[in-house]
């Protein structure tokens, strides 16, 4: 596995990504301005460079809450 999951570390990517300030693992990252295709597709690019998680783009905008992602990343973790 490349990198295990630390959740602050983790939220402050997302919101980074999603040029807000700031977010909770609850938060509907839906919810965020910037939330569409472009950052779906940096989100993507993140998740496999710090995590080596291979997401689907169907996946990430299946997603809701920063927390939805972080398991989903979780799940596509490769060892």
């Amino acid at each position: 596995m490349k990198g295990a999951i630390e959740k602050d570390v983790f939220l402050e990517g997302v919101s980074r990504i999603l040029e807000i300030p700031s977010m909770n693992i609850e938060d509907d990252c839906h919810a965020a301005p910037m939330w569409g295709s472009l950052a779906c597709f940096a989100l993507k690019l993140w998740f496999k460079r710090e995590y080596g998680a291979d997401v689907p783009f169907a996946e990430i905008d299946a997603s809701r809450s920063a927390g939805e992602l972080m398991e989903t990343v979780k799940c596509r973790q490769t060892s």
